[in-house]
């Protein structure tokens, strides 16, 4: 009996975990900063020079000149990987593919959400093409220390079918 149900709890907080991976990649993609920064884990935003700092950098990120050539176009979201415990939070790494048009060409890129949370519903995340392991653990230092972070694919010209 304790076994169904804990088999039933997993089950809820990956169905909730892959539907907050799945906003908090669309909010990129629309440029959705109030949502990134209610998603995005607190200590990336309080250690990263607070709410308004967090906003002015997204903006920095998303809306330079460079990106007006580049049109994101959807996103793929993955089933989390291997559950760690660390304190009272648990932790894992949610694949992503973001996909994109340039030039009428479309690619896509491999990369990963850290996500964590408290109570298996709740969870913030971090982008992780943004950090790699020794700067993620600058903002974040409660990492289960057997956590190491996927390696990132980067964007590779796909034909419109293998989508």
């Amino acid at each position: 009996m304790i076994c169904v149900f804990f088999t039933l709890g997993n089950i809820t907080g990956q169905s909730s975990i892959s539907e907050l991976a799945t906003s908090f990649g669309n909010a990129y993609l629309n440029k959705d900063y109030t949502t990134i920064l209610k998603l995005t884990h607190p200590d990336i935003i309080l250690k990263g020079g607070g709410e308004e700092f967090a906003l002015t950098d997204l903006k920095a990120n998303l809306e330079n000149p460079k990106s007006d050539l580049i049109e994101y176009t959807s996103i793929e979201v993955g089933e989390p990987l291997e559950y760690f415990k660390s304190g009272d939070q648990t932790q894992t790494f949610v694949p992503v593919r973001f996909f994109l048009e340039f030039n009428d060409e479309l690619y896509a890129n491999n990369t990963h959400f850290f996500a964590t949370s408290t109570d298996d519903e709740n969870w913030r995340f971090v982008n992780l093409e943004y950090y790699d392991q020794a700067s993620l653990k600058v903002f974040i230092d409660n990492i289960n220390e057997e956590m190491i972070i996927p390696e990132n694919k980067p964007f590779q010209k796909l034909n419109k079918e293998e989508k």
